[in-house]
């Protein structure tokens, strides 16, 4: 049952709730984040980790599917690089990835790639959010979303 389990924290913009250690007092090697019980913990210790040595390979050392592509997203939202966030296979995941990279680096044309409806909006929702830019509300399908963005 347990490998059968799925890992999905993302809702667009998770990150930003997430408190987060200082460098000095997180785990210092893979083998400390293997070590760590609950899959979350797993996920942000790798994340983490990977992001203060800012090595997509860190990732790949988790034994959880979720855990890694947890880890990934988490190293693609630090970078502002999207392409990290191809290599996620979870659709909602790879999504949330690219909204939360679209954000960081203020690219529009990085929500266009999200397939998931709700998250594209929200994507082009933040962009005007970040940048002012009202012409992306017209993209926007979701009319109460479309009103809200009008309005920003």
């Amino acid at each position: 049952m347990r490998d059968r389990m799925r890992l999905v924290l993302v809702f667009t913009g998770w990150l930003s709730l997430l408190p987060i250690a200082a460098p000095e007092a997180r785990a210092q090697t893979t083998e400390d984040c293997a070590a760590k019980l609950g899959l979350i913990d797993q996920a942000l210790c790798y994340g983490h980790l990977a992001q203060d040595r800012d090595d997509p390979a860190i990732c790949a050392a988790a034994s959880h599917d979720g855990v890694r592509q947890q880890c990934i997203y988490m190293l693609a939202h630090h970078r502002g690089d999207a392409a990290l966030c191809q290599q996620i296979q979870d659709r909602l995941l790879k999504d949330g990835c690219l909204s939360d990279v679209a954000e960081v680096t203020g690219s529009a044309r990085l929500c266009e790639s999200i397939e998931t409806a709700n998250v594209r909006d929200s994507c082009r929702f933040k962009i005007v959010r970040k940048t002012g830019d009202r012409a992306l509300c017209a993209k926007v399908a979701d009319e109460g979303m479309k009103a809200l963005c009008e309005t920003e």
